[in-house]
């Protein structure tokens, strides 16, 4: 049996929701504006998500790069802001 576009439509839609990215209320089996809507809208988040991720990952490698070490951003703004680089520098 071919792989039909429904059956591809149904993969993305399941593996969508299997992600938590859409939920199956958003959309019908038999809406196709809604599924679109639904998987367009979760691309519209993620790519919001990449781009706020990749500044913050940009402004901590230029706080690095201005001191050289955790320490001195401790000691130049507090143990707040350098708590926070230790944590995303593990995340990264």
């Amino acid at each position: 049996m071919a792989y039909s576009c429904t059956d591809f439509v149904d993969d993305v839609l399941d593996d969508m929701v299997i992600r938590s990215w859409i939920k199956p209320e958003q959309y019908g089996p038999d809406d196709p504006q809604a599924q679109c809507d639904a998987v367009l809208g979760a691309i519209g988040e993620a790519d919001v998500s990449l781009r706020l991720a990749a500044d913050a990952k940009q402004f901590h490698a230029e706080l690095l790069d201005s001191v050289e070490t955790l320490t001195c951003i401790a000691e130049q703004h507090g143990a707040l802001p350098s708590r926070m680089s230790s944590i995303s520098r593990r995340r990264s």
